[in-house]
């Protein structure tokens, strides 16, 4: 699972594109993102008892879009636990690594949210959100993401 994790961590270019299946609206912008480790002994880590550690992404897009938020992930087994998100407010979830795809599940307020991760290899970042609201209103989103390499000299 760290291992997983931790293939997350650097900076990514993103397309993001979003489609409301009730509304029949769409969206599509560009997202920078930053994914660091957050080590079992940090101090945000030592919140969620239990944390093996986690990871903060901090982003910004168009159109403007712009946030961090912090996944704690705290085993109950080798591929599966429970996940507790520091945004704006903190609020909880789970997670299940099958395979070579990491699934999240949360909850905020009447917001469900599912999140699948998998890479398409080394530097390229594959993930799908789908957010259901409790007035029966979803967004599903794809995002495409490529590792920005540094410039060698």
């Amino acid at each position: 699972m760290e291992t997983f994790l931790k293939a997350n961590l650097g900076k990514w270019l993103a397309q993001r594109s979003s489609f409301s299946l009730v509304s029949d609206q769409d969206q599509a912008g560009k997202l920078e993102l930053q994914v660091d480790w957050v080590p079992p002994t940090s101090e945000l880590a030592q919140a969620a008892p239990g944390a093996m550690g986690g990871l903060t992404t901090t982003w910004q897009g168009t159109p403007a879009l712009r946030g961090r938020s912090t996944l704690l992930f705290i085993p109950t087994s080798e591929a599966a636990g429970n996940l507790v998100v520091q945004q704006a407010t903190t609020y909880q979830g789970t997670y299940q690594l099958q395979g070579a795809v990491l699934t999240l599940h949360t909850q905020q307020e009447d917001l469900l949210t599912e999140e699948r991760i998998w890479f398409g290899g080394t530097n390229l970042r594959i993930r799908t959100v789908t957010v259901k609201q409790g007035n029966g209103q979803t967004m599903a989103s794809f995002f495409s993401e490529i590792r920005a390499l540094e410039k060698l000299s």
